[in-house]
């Protein structure tokens, strides 16, 4: 019989979040050199996907809403370019 390896809900949650970045990564690209993600990602399901999996962040500024990727999601890009 093999073992199996017990994984925490942290490390898949990191899996998991690694996995999208890597699925996403030319429309992610492309929102970090300043495209609006309204223009990359168009459907708003998956626009809010993102959202619940913290890939992307809104934030409201004096100018109305703008929409931007996470810290660890920009660091996690910039490590896989």
């Amino acid at each position: 019989m093999s073992k199996v390896e017990q994984i925490s809900e942290e490390q898949l949650e990191d899996i998991t979040f690694r996995n999208i970045i890597h699925w996403r990564k030319d429309e992610l690209e492309r929102i970090l050199d300043g495209e609006k993600v309204i223009d990359v990602i168009p459907q708003s399901n998956q626009r809010r996907k993102l959202y619940r999996d913290g890939i992307l962040v809104s934030k409201y500024k004096r100018a109305g809403r703008t929409i931007a990727l996470t810290p660890k999601a920009k660091k996690l890009l910039e490590e896989i370019l």
